[in-house]
C-alpha cells in the first residue's frame, strides 16, 4: 500500500512540473459585451468579444430552425447512424434542463448545412477561417503553445484531468470562452468525451467533402492536451457542438 502511495505522489508531482513548466499566462482577456442573443426557443446567450470577433459564452440549445420547423430529436444509435437530415441530442440523450443549459445540444452535419438555419439572426455557424482567427489572436497574444491556448478558453471546472487531480490554478479562461468538456456523438452514434473533450462544428466543407470540427482535448491518463485543433471529421452523422460567431 505505501508502494502504491509513493507511486501516486510522483505521479501528481511530475504532473505539477509538467503542467508549471508549459503554463504561462498570456494577455488576450475577452470583453463581455452588454447584452445577450437568443434563439428561435427564447433560450438566452452571453457574447463575448475576443479581437474582433463576438462569440457566444455558451454552446447552442435551440431545438428548431429559425422558420419554426423543429429539428429531429433522434435518441435511438441506429436511426441517429442512418439520418440523413438534420438531428439533435443531448449527450447521452439526458432531459435533465440544468444539464442541458450548461453543456448545449448535440448536432449533426445536416443541421449546419440545412437552408432553415440553425444559428439567430445575424450569427452564424463558424468556418475555418473564423476558428483559425481566434487561434492566430491568441498565439499573437502570448499564448504560443498549444497549453496556453487551452488554459485560456477553458473553465475551471468540469474537466476530468483537473477534478482528479486537484489541479486548475493553471487555468485562466482568460478569453471569456468558457469552453466545457460537453462530449460528442460520435460516428457511429455512440456518445463519448464528456468530461475531457469539447468539439465544435466549422461550416467549411472542402470541395473534396471533407468535413471539420474544432476542439480541445485533455486526456487525464494519458497526459497529453490539443489547444484549439482542427480535426477531419468522417461522417455527416457525427454529433458535436456548435459556438455560434456574430456575422
Amino acid at each position: 500500500m505505501k508502494k502504491a502511495i509513493n507511486r501516486f505522489s510522483l505521479f501528481n508531482f511530475l504532473v505539477c512540473i509538467i503542467i508549471l513548466i508549459f503554463s504561462s499566462s498570456c494577455d488576450n482577456s475577452g470583453e463581455i459585451i452588454n447584452g445577450s442573443v437568443k434563439d428561435i426557443d427564447g433560450n438566452s446567450y452571453h457574447i463575448i468579444q475576443i479581437g474582433t470577433q463576438i462569440w457566444m459564452v455558451e454552446n447552442l440549445r435551440v431545438t428548431k430552425y429559425n422558420n419554426g420547423d423543429k429539428i429531429q430529436n433522434i435518441l435511438d444509435t441506429d436511426t441517429w447512424n442512418m439520418s440523413t437530415v438534420g438531428a439533435q441530442c443531448t449527450y447521452n440523450n439526458t432531459s435533465n434542463i440544468d444539464s442541458i443549459n450548461k453543456l448545449g445540444r448535440l448536432y449533426n452535419w445536416y443541421t449546419i448545412i440545412d437552408k432553415r438555419k440553425i444559428a439567430p439572426k445575424g450569427w452564424h455557424v463558424p468556418t475555418n477561417t473564423d476558428w483559425s482567427t481566434l487561434v492566430s489572436y491568441l498565439e499573437s497574444n502570448g499564448c504560443v503553445n498549444n497549453d496556453l491556448i487551452k488554459n485560456s478558453l477553458i473553465t475551471k471546472t468540469d474537466w476530468m484531468f483537473f477534478s482528479m487531480l486537484k489541479i486548475n490554478n493553471t487555468i485562466t479562461n482568460s478569453t471569456g470562452f468558457s469552453a466545457l468538456p460537453a462530449g460528442v456523438r460520435g460516428d457511429y452514434g455512440a456518445f463519448a468525451g464528456y468530461g475531457d473533450y469539447a468539439s465544435w462544428w466549422s461550416s467549411t466543407k472542402e470541395n473534396s467533402g471533407q468535413l471539420w470540427g474544432w476542439s480541445i482535448q485533455i486526456n487525464p491518463y494519458m497526459i497529453y492536451y490539443y489547444g484549439l485543433d482542427k480535426g477531419a471529421i468522417t461522417r455527416n452523422t457525427c454529433g458535436q457542438s456548435i459556438r455560434c460567431i456574430k456575422d
